[in-house]
């Protein structure tokens, strides 16, 4: 084997190496660009995150401001109704 055949075979093989492990490469890149996007996507993330709390607290607040209006109501419509006392006249004169 000459010089000249051995670096013929090492060149097929390194470019063989490129060629099967270029598709495992792709994917890593692939894998990391994906986090690093995820990773960025994080504080949007926590900012929907504050803004639906700040909705569910709004809705807990108007619900518990409407409980206390129903509470009101049933306590009127409970009380019995006191008959009007009939008007007195009085005859002066």
């Amino acid at each position: 084997m000459n010089d000249g055949m051995a670096f013929v075979i090492a060149l097929v093989f390194i470019l063989g190496s490129f060629k099967l492990l270029r598709p495992l490469v792709n994917a890593v890149a692939d894998i990391l660009r994906s986090r690093l996007e995820r990773r960025d996507a994080l504080p949007n993330r926590d900012e929907e995150i504050q803004a639906l709390h700040d909705i569910v607290e709004s809705l807990n607040y108007q619900i518990s401001r409407l409980n206390e209006r129903v509470e009101f109501t049933e306590k009127l419509l409970e009380k019995p109704r006191e008959a009007p006392e009939p008007e007195v006249k009085t005859s002066s004169g």
